[in-house]
């Protein structure tokens, strides 16, 4: 495994897009659960995980042992997740997860999911940091405890004593209960982290005009970022960054100023706000010279 993971680190270095996915795909649970063992909100945690990838696509070339991948990206991840905590932004956890359920259920139903989740979320907070941040990780990453351990930069019989620690302290009618719980919120189960959304929100938020022009071309779904808890559509990260020419082009092949993101129900003038886009900037899009 640790072989494959140092081939696929080589060649995305060389641009290879199907080696970086390979990278994507192998990591994205263990960066989703890394990060929800320090910021304990899956909301922020998805936002950490997905600025994380970003950064190693952008940044990728400067690693220069490929085998040291996983402690550097755990290092990467860590960042995102320290940037969002000093903020001090208020953590909810997220209510009900329907989008994974299939039918639609009674509401007596979803309040009993929702208290089993507020139940589960109280007794993993008890646990020690390290307890939490291992068994969060097993959870979520698919029992992979090998790969944790080179996440973690720990022996693998540290790990071992670590998550049997944490499954003692947990009540026994809850250790199912959490792994239900952490094997609902898996990236890989609902296909999160797709390579294309995050070429794409890559090329906006560097304002790469052919880049996006061709992804379009080749996908055009990715204007509005489908799948998943990809809450934020390309529109509101080019507002966010002030790229007003990828503004016009987005709405240019039919990105709506109205359409909001799934957390905040924010449209790209809520994220146009702070800045440098031009004053007169408008859903209209009237021209004007940029102050």
């Amino acid at each position: 495994m640790q072989k494959n993971i140092e081939q696929s680190v080589r060649a995305a270095q060389q641009g290879e897009a199907k080696a970086f996915a390979a990278l994507v795909h192998h990591f994205q649970d263990l960066a989703v659960g890394y990060a929800f063992g320090l910021l304990g909100d899956f909301h922020l945690t998805q936002d950490a995980a997905q600025d994380a990838f970003l950064e190693v696509h952008r940044t990728l070339t400067d690693l220069r042992e490929p085998a040291a991948f996983p402690a550097w990206f755990r290092k990467i991840v860590f960042k995102h997740c320290d940037r969002r905590l000093r903020r001090k932004r208020l953590a909810t956890v997220p209510a009900a997860d329907d989008y994974i359920a299939s039918g639609h259920p009674d509401p007596g139903q979803i309040l009993e999911r929702r208290e089993m989740q507020r139940h589960v979320q109280k007794e993993i907070e008890h646990l020690p940091e390290s307890e939490r941040q291992v068994i969060t990780l097993f959870y979520l990453a698919g029992h992979i405890q090998p790969q944790i351990a080179d996440l973690l930069e720990l022996p693998l019989t540290t790990i071992k004593k670590r998550l049997y620690s944490a499954r003692q302290r947990l009540k026994k009618s809850m250790v199912d209960a959490v792994e239900e719980y952490f094997a609902a919120h898996r990236p890989s189960r609902a296909a999160v982290f797709k390579t294309g959304v995050l070429n794409m929100i890559d090329a906006v938020t560097r304002g790469d005009i052919p880049r996006i022009r061709q992804l379009l071309e080749d996908d055009p779904r990715l204007l509005r970022a489908p799948g998943g808890r990809w809450h934020r559509p390309p529109l509101h990260h080019a507002a966010e960054y002030g790229h007003q020419a990828v503004i016009e082009l987005l709405l240019a092949h039919g990105a709506h100023i109205t359409d909001a993101d799934q957390m905040d129900h924010a449209t790209a003038l809520h994220w146009a706000k702070n800045t440098k886009l031009p004053r007169c900037w408008n859903p209209t899009r009237v021209p004007c010279t940029k102050q």
